[in-house]
């Protein structure tokens, strides 16, 4: 198997644990994908696939997302998460 045969394969089996338990896709692609890139790489593969996992599961779901109840903790964890950015810290 090459290089994207296996991220398939990684993906596939971290799609059935995430639809399984709720959780656990990134575990399970961190744990085959530093194989075959390296560390940082693997990171930027699995988030990629995880971003696109969360966004078909939130297409699925549109109509049933209650926005209002959503929108409470996403506001204040995006105003304090920017504080943390690489832009605000000093080198």
């Amino acid at each position: 198997m090459n290089g994207i045969d296996m991220i398939l394969a990684a993906a596939f089996a971290a799609g059935i644990v995430q639809a399984l338990t709720g959780f656990g896709a990134g575990i399970v692609m961190m744990i085959v994908l530093p194989v075959f890139y390296a560390i940082p790489q693997a990171a930027g593969i699995s988030q990629a696939i995880c971003l696109a996992i969360c966004a078909m599961m939130t297409f699925q779901y549109r109509k049933s997302i209650q926005w209002k109840k959503a929108l409470k903790p996403i506001i204040p964890y995006l105003m304090v998460s920017s504080l943390n950015s690489p832009l605000y810290t000093e080198m």
